[in-house]
């Protein structure tokens, strides 16, 4: 792939802007030791970036989980959105960080969770004047690691895949970016280094969202 300047940044939500991932990783792993007792902490990694239903498809295929998990998680949607609701928080660093490159950049949010969600959070942390464009579960058909989503976010911002920056936390995040011919950066918030190996290997990682600097983006090909 031929490096371009890059001109857009394209964030993963949940577990990259906000801390939300723990009231997810909790249910899976919860419904995990309820329904096979098989679901570990590793499994959650694997799948973290997915959305939710996909996810548990991919457990009951590995049988890591029964069927009666996926009527749990329907009949306790409402449980879950008001603890999302009571314990998320934004990322340290992460609203600075979006009023530091919001002038030389455009920025957009891709999410395999819901545009209300993010429009929810969005506002309450104060990230939505900074951002362009959101493309959410509803936006494509094709969810992550799938590249449709980070490619949509792309060409609603008018930005060649090839000047994009994409931000993750997760495995599949990353693919799906990889996947889109776009340059890719793992925040290390949920993933440790260790799991981005092979054909989930970033083209860089950051610990957090204060190293996202300018600076730090024009050593790597800012423009």
């Amino acid at each position: 792939m031929r490096k371009q300047d890059i001109k857009a940044i394209l964030f993963d939500f949940d577990g990259t802007l906000i801390n939300s991932i723990e009231v997810y990783r909790d249910m899976l792993l919860a419904l995990g030791s309820k329904y096979g007792g098989q679901v570990t902490q590793g499994d959650f990694l694997r799948i973290n970036g997915m959305h939710n239903r996909e996810a548990i498809l991919f457990l009951l295929q590995k049988r890591k989980m029964r069927k009666r998990a996926l009527l749990n998680l329907f009949f306790r949607q409402g449980t879950y959105r008001r603890r999302l609701a009571e314990e998320t928080q934004a990322y340290p660093h992460a609203h600075q960080c979006l009023i530091r490159l919001s002038p030389r950049y455009r920025l957009a949010i891709v999410t395999s969770s819901k545009r209300s969600h993010v429009e929810h959070f969005a506002l309450k942390f104060g990230f939505a004047s900074f951002i362009e464009a959101i493309v959410s579960q509803e936006s494509i058909k094709n969810k992550k690691p799938d590249p449709a989503p980070y490619l949509k976010a792309a060409q609603i911002l008018r930005v060649h895949p090839s000047s994009c920056l994409v931000i993750e936390d997760s495995l599949q995040g990353v693919l799906s970016g990889k996947r889109a011919n776009m340059r890719t950066c793992a925040v290390l918030h949920t993933t440790p280094r260790s799991y981005f190996v092979g054909e989930f290997a970033p083209d860089q990682f950051i610990e957090h969202l204060g190293e996202l600097t300018t600076d730090w983006l024009q050593q790597i090909g800012g423009s």
